[in-house]
């Protein structure tokens, strides 16, 4: 339930789910759940831009997937901090921690992570003025999340797309990379983010 809020954007709902759950898992003793839970709740953290709340999440999560050996749990987590590292413009540590991310995705063959790093790298490239280099980290991440089905993510790469666009003064490729962006998000129930998306390049 948790999961569906954060889905569609109710954060504070999903919060709620994901403490109650967490309180459950720490009564019996199921460290899985716990780690998952604490790292849920720095997801939503995150989407809230409460950068630091999302950060003590994500670490303590972390250790507790390396106990258990959860490999993909663990690459989630680092790539997460890479994440809060980038939108604190901390680019260095960002980038250090992407690149810790990627080879445990690629032993556990986690194409999700892989793209998400990929597209992740995109935006820390992007935001640096470094725009040849995010166009190509771009393409190495959308047509993974096309083979895989994951449309929310190809909706952000190419939302991430359109951006560059713009910086680029290329509006009609911006223009095209938003349409398609907004149609997925409404594809798939995300109406406020395709609203925004195309109000973007309507103004």
């Amino acid at each position: 339930m948790g999961d569906v809020a954060l889905r569609q954007s109710r954060y504070p709902e999903a919060e709620t789910f994901y403490q109650r759950a967490l309180s459950i898992f720490r009564q019996i003793g199921n460290r899985l759940g716990e780690a998952n839970c604490a790292q849920s709740l720095g997801n939503v953290a995150l989407h809230r831009a409460r950068y630091a709340e999302a950060g003590e999440f994500y670490r303590h999560s972390l250790p507790i997937y390396r106990q258990i050996c959860d490999r993909l749990g663990e690459a989630n987590c680092v790539q997460s901090l890479g994440e809060i590292a980038r939108m604190e413009a901390r680019y260095a540590e960002a980038e250090t921690l992407y690149q810790q991310a990627l080879p445990i995705y690629r032993q556990i063959r986690g194409r999700l992570g892989e793209a998400n790093r990929f597209r992740s790298l995109g935006d820390l490239a992007r935001m640096q003025d470094q725009y040849a280099e995010a166009e190509q980290l771009y393409q190495q991440a959308l047509p993974i999340f096309r083979q895989i089905g994951d449309h929310l993510g190809e909706a952000s790469c190419l939302w991430s797309t359109a951006k560059l666009a713009a910086l680029q003064h290329n509006l009609n490729l911006a223009r095209e990379a938003s349409e398609l962006a907004a149609d997925i998000y409404s594809t798939i129930g995300l109406t406020a983010q395709a609203l925004q998306v195309r109000l973007e390049f309507t103004r």
